[in-house]
């Protein structure tokens, strides 16, 4: 990812976090003490900033500093790891005796395991 684009989804993520605190640009920037223009080119990613200043935007806004790079979207799992993670719940239920194995869960247990290894094979 182009430092561009990162600059760009810090600056939506600040620019969210500050206008669900119901601040101004001009609020942010008195409570941060650097200029609206400052904050404005943070926002829209038009600059980068150093890390004191992110620091200083996180405690004006009253979060920590990790939620204002917040904005990573997590990737979705496609139907098959989901079905991996249900099968490793299920697993662990077995294991701490939350649950009885079935005949149906050991089946359906194996035969992802035996998938899983010939996927790793290839």
């Amino acid at each position: 990812m182009k430092a561009s684009d990162r600059n760009k989804l810090l600056g939506r993520r600040i620019r969210e976090l500050r206008k669900e605190r119901g601040l101004t640009q001009e609020q942010l920037s008195e409570k941060v003490g650097k200029t609206d223009e400052v904050i404005s080119n943070i926002e829209t990613g038009a600059a980068s900033t150093r890390l004191s200043t992110l620091f200083d935007i996180a405690d004006a806004l009253k979060v920590s500093l990790l939620d204002i790079f917040d904005w990573v979207t997590p990737r979705k799992l496609t139907a098959d790891e989901i079905r991996q993670e249900e099968l490793v719940s299920r697993v662990r239920k077995i294991l701490r005796s939350e649950i009885a194995a079935s005949a149906e869960d050991l089946a359906e247990i194996n035969t992802a395991l035996v998938r899983a290894k010939q996927k790793k094979s290839r």
